[in-house]
């Protein structure tokens, strides 16, 4: 059998948490009579893998709309959002004990998600471990752009299938805050939020040992008086060089006037060399 069924989804993603509000809607079995509404508040939040996954806080399903904090984190609890692609995500989790496993799929036919389609399927698992499948699920829906349009064909639902207005109206979905009216508390969400945990990936402190400071200071000083002991090699070849070169044109200058360079012989130059030293140890210094 079937009956007409109607589902208004309205979801938010604030920072590192997820919000999800449906709003369904059915006929009565007897046309005559008045239908009613299904009411589920969803939430998640983001994890410390930052891989777009995320993890089921709690959830609140109800006929009616209530009052308090009454959200249930056994309902999602180890049910995460796993991302596919870009425009598909999985979700797999027990419940009951886990004597029942559900799994759903989401499947988005554009980037901006403007159709999509979902299936949902419902497996129990029996004491002598048979695996048997008790529901299924498969729907198809559209996105509605602005809110007062959202609004307005949730409004026109709830007339066609001639629900109460003590059950759910329009008015009651604009300024309630959650489906149900029991919304998590700011304490329940920072019990799970990352941003309000510490994370279990932790660098190592960074601190570095005494003896590898002391050979890295010692290698350090090597460098510098390397460095600079060949800083001082070089200092003493240039000024070697400039002392020859003058002592050259010391002796060009005095002898290139008396006689031409072709006609000196060592012993002119030997004779020369020992008119400049004048203590005869052999270096010129003056």
């Amino acid at each position: 059998f079937a009956i007409p069924y109607t589902e208004f989804i309205n979801v938010t993603i604030s920072g590192s948490r997820y919000y999800q509000h449906n709003y369904g809607v059915f006929h009565n079995f007897d046309s005559s009579r008045p239908g009613g509404v299904l009411l589920v508040d969803v939430y998640y939040v983001a994890t410390f893998e930052k891989d777009g996954t995320a993890q089921g806080l709690g959830a609140v399903p109800g006929l009616v709309q209530s009052d308090g904090t009454d959200i249930d984190p056994s309902i999602l609890e180890g049910r995460k959002l796993t991302p596919l692609n870009e425009r598909a995500w999985y979700s797999s989790y027990a419940v009951d004990s886990s004597t029942a496993v559900n799994q759903e799929t989401w499947l988005c036919f554009d980037d901006d998600c403007t159709t999509f389609a979902s299936s949902l399927e419902n497996w129990e698992i029996l004491p002598n471990g048979t695996n048997v499948q008790i529901g299924f699920l498969r729907y198809s829906g559209s996105k509605i752009e602005s809110k007062d349009e959202w609004l307005a064909q949730l409004e026109q639902a709830l007339d066609d299938a001639n629900v109460p207005e003590d059950r759910l109206t329009a008015s009651d979905v604009e300024t309630g805050e959650c489906a149900t009216g029991s919304c998590p508390t700011e304490e329940q969400w920072q019990m799970n939020d990352p941003y309000f945990q510490e994370s279990p990936y932790q660098e190592p402190d960074g601190s570095l040992k005494t003896g590898f400071i002391v050979g890295i200071t010692i290698a350090g000083f090597v460098v510098f008086v390397s460095i600079a002991a060949l800083i001082h090699r070089m200092g003493l070849a240039r000024q070697e060089r400039r002392i020859r070169t003058a002592v050259a044109r010391a002796v060009a200058s005095t002898m290139g006037k008396r006689r031409r360079a072709e006609s000196l012989t060592p012993a002119d130059l030997q004779k020369h060399f020992d008119s400049m030293d004048g203590d005869g140890d052999g270096h010129v210094t003056k």
